[in-house]
């Protein structure tokens, strides 16, 4: 059976969650609170996205993640050449 909810926003969170940029903290006596929160959390992502990315999503440097995934290339191009899986 389906159940249309009601739609919630950020300030419908329980006092034992947290959010600052790119963290979340969740606090719980019982696993039916963690349950609860996480409910509600999964349905603040669903009725406000965009508000919660702007708000809460950490800002990626496009620039220091490229260079990232250039020195993750390079690190298994090293693997590869111990173990003799690749010869330049």
């Amino acid at each position: 059976m389906h159940h249309d909810l009601d739609a919630v926003g950020l300030g419908s969170l329980p006092e034992a969650v947290t959010l600052s940029q790119g963290r979340l903290e969740e606090g719980f006596d019982t696993l039916d609170q963690l349950c609860e929160s996480i409910f509600l959390l999964a349905r603040i992502l669903n009725d406000e996205p965009e508000r919660f990315a702007r708000e809460y999503e950490p800002v990626v440097d496009q620039r220091n993640e490229e260079a990232n995934e250039m020195d993750l290339l390079f690190q298994e191009l090293a693997k590869l050449k111990k173990i003799g899986g690749i010869s330049l």
